[in-house]
């Protein structure tokens, strides 16, 4: 996945974002494949290509992300990283802004798999142990019925 010479697109995208969304707009995700892997060029044009007036959010699926000059540098753009619970990364909420992003994918079996009530639990207490203003925590393990029941469970939690 190549994210040179788009410079044009994401800014179209950005100004459509906000003519069209206006103040209904919360977070834009930018996701990234499990075959993107961390450069320091790609660290770089990726900072120099978000717009810093929105929340941005990154979500990676390698490894190699997981790193802490990464975590130094987009938090120091104020760009967010998405803490996913996917197969194969580290299970944990990361911080690098005040804003929290946790996307619950099912694992093992990814947009299946139903979240137990003592894995919302901790996923609740991990949240409450960091500094965030703001937290997102969307399911996408909606192929079945869990992403409702999990968010629907996890939303009885925060009460």
């Amino acid at each position: 996945m190549k994210i040179e010479g788009c410079e044009e697109q994401v800014k179209d995208f950005y100004t459509i974002s906000r003519e069209r969304f206006k103040d209904k707009l919360a977070c834009i995700l930018w996701q990234f494949p499990p075959g993107f892997v961390f450069t320091p060029e790609r660290l770089a044009t990726l900072t120099n290509l978000l717009d810093s007036d929105f929340k941005n959010i990154t979500e990676f699926r390698h490894i190699s992300w997981w790193d802490d000059e990464v975590k130094a540098t987009l938090g120091h753009k104020n760009v967010t990283l998405c803490s996913p619970d996917y197969p194969g990364l580290p299970n944990i909420i990361q911080q690098n802004t005040s804003i929290g992003y946790i996307r619950l994918h099912g694992v093992p079996k990814l947009f299946y798999s139903e979240y137990t009530t003592k894995e919302l639990k901790e996923k609740w207490n991990q949240i409450n142990n960091l500094s965030f203003d703001q937290v997102y925590v969307y399911f996408n393990n909606t192929a079945s019925t869990a992403g409702i029941l999990n968010a629907l469970e996890f939303l009885s939690l925060t009460k």
